[in-house]
């Protein structure tokens, strides 16, 4: 486990998945902080949140939005 910076991981999910959403022309929209820091696996948060995004973009229509928020 290490301290991580929530921001990136989400970035990085989303940049990992992103011909998923972009096939369906699906827009991603993120308002999160970049003071938000976790102490996690890095490994098990990105699986979670691939799985998050992944079934957003499932049951997102076409041309639809996902909006990711963290305050």
């Amino acid at each position: 486990q290490e301290i991580i910076r929530v921001k990136e991981v989400i970035e990085k999910s989303i940049n990992s998945l992103k011909n998923n959403w972009s096939e369906k022309e699906i827009e991603i929209r993120l308002d999160i902080k970049d003071d938000i820091f976790i102490y996690v696996d890095q490994n098990n948060m990105e699986l979670v949140l691939k799985n998050l995004i992944l079934n957003s973009i499932k049951y997102c229509n076409g041309d639809g939005k996902i909006e990711i928020r963290l305050e």
